[in-house]
């Protein structure tokens, strides 16, 4: 995923790790049961732990067939600095893992943040199916963030 944001990397990095803002966007896009778990920072990095919640009617039905019910996503970003991150996430109650990266870049008069998600879905024959559409609804639900945050930007200037 490419998000570009027409404010510097800094001011991005400062909003993507705020607990305000994480609080914000947890409550309008993160789902049943949505919450910051928690926000830690210690001397060389920033680990922000959020859950969020899908509920089985809306998952696609190659997931549903596997999962029982509502899942909660634990999704954990390990900032090392104010460009690079890292994301882990786990399902509850599903097969499979899924991480991926945050780099956060200057791009023209703003700055561009780059996410690379990897599923893995072990199960067989229907393993790469499950995982293209974990990674489709991930890009999704990353392009709804995007616009969540440039709106809270817009309302909240640093």
């Amino acid at each position: 995923m490419r998000h570009a944001y027409d404010v510097p990397p800094e001011r991005v990095h400062a909003v993507l790790t705020d607990p305000g803002y994480l609080r914000d966007k947890l409550a309008t896009v993160g789902g049943p049961g949505a919450e910051l778990v928690s926000h830690t920072a210690n001397s060389s990095s920033l680990t922000i732990v959020q859950r969020q919640g899908v509920p089985a009617d809306s998952l696609p039905s190659a997931i549903r067939s596997f999962v029982p019910g509502d899942l909660a996503i634990e999704r954990t970003e390990v900032w090392s600095g104010p460009t690079d991150g890292t994301i882990d996430v786990t399902i509850t109650a599903a097969p499979g893992s899924v991480s991926g990266t945050i780099h956060v870049a200057p791009e023209g008069n703003g700055s561009l943040v780059v996410i690379r998600i990897d599923a893995s879905v072990p199960v067989p024959l229907l393993g790469g199916r499950i995982e293209r559409t974990i990674t489709d609804n991930i890009e999704r639900l990353g392009d709804v963030e995007h616009a969540f945050t440039r709106e809270w930007m817009r309302d909240h200037p640093g």
